[in-house]
């Protein structure tokens, strides 16, 4: 996937334009992946992953996203879900969830990393597009 690394993660997991005194030098992560493939069943292979440099509390949310392929539509949540990591070292979320035929999904996984219960470090990162 793409790692968008000039755009910040608001606390409410939404982009952000002025991300203010979120770090997006990769201070605590070394790195961060998405991965998604869609099956012919109609199973969605969803793949967040990233890499803490950092023994620091962080959270990996995988945002399965999607929009219509049969008019101009932007991509809007589908599903979400959300792992709770500690510590360094490598983390992967992976979800199999069902979808339906006639969009185009992609998956966005941003990881923020907290320093108690302040966000420190947010960065965001998209897979290809598949279309079902």
């Amino acid at each position: 996937g793409n790692v968008y690394a000039d755009e910040g993660i608001g606390e409410s997991g939404t982009a952000t334009t002025n991300p203010g005194d979120v770090e997006l030098k990769y201070t605590n992560i070394s790195s961060i992946a998405s991965d998604l493939a869609i099956l012919s069943s109609g199973t969605a292979i969803c793949t967040g992953r990233h890499v803490m440099k950092k023994k620091l509390k962080s959270e990996l949310v995988l945002t399965l996203q999607r929009r219509s392929t049969s008019k101009d539509d932007s991509f809007s949540t589908y599903k979400e879900w959300t792992k709770n990591c500690s510590g360094t070292g490598s983390f992967v979320l992976e979800k199999k969830p069902t979808v339906t035929k006639g969009y185009d999904y992609r998956l966005r996984v941003v990881v923020k990393v907290y320093s108690g219960s302040k966000v420190t470090e947010a960065t965001a990162c998209y897979s290809k597009t598949v279309t079902y």
